[in-house]
């Protein structure tokens, strides 16, 4: 069965798109919340700009470890805490990174 995004975030996604037609509306994709690539039929988007962003969701582990965490993805990506295992440090540095990107990719496009 493919993922089903929730009914009210698809109706609000069209309200933005309607009542705000010059902004660039973008979904966000969360695989934590629901996994798979299928949702853009869901989430008509006209412009490159807004092209939905897709996060990874983070290992159990790793989520764990966050969880515990006081700091920001940012700070914590900086600065890794000492007691977070050498292992999770680098596969969250992994996860931030990419997740960084896709900001990043989206800031760009808004640019152009």
């Amino acid at each position: 069965m493919p993922p089903i995004p929730h009914p009210v975030a698809v109706k609000a996604y069209a309200d933005l798109q309607r009542r705000f037609p010059s902004a660039v509306v973008v979904a966000v994709f969360d695989d934590a919340i629901v996994k798979g690539r299928k949702l853009r039929d869901q989430f008509p988007f006209t412009r490159t700009a807004a092209v939905p962003l897709q996060i990874a969701a983070l290992s159990p582990m790793l989520k764990a470890q966050i969880e515990r965490s006081s700091r920001s993805f940012a700070d914590v990506h900086d600065h890794l805490p000492a007691d977070i295992p050498v292992g999770l440090g680098y596969e969250l540095r992994a996860w931030t990174r990419r997740t960084f990107v896709e900001f990043r990719e989206l800031e760009l496009r808004l640019l152009l």
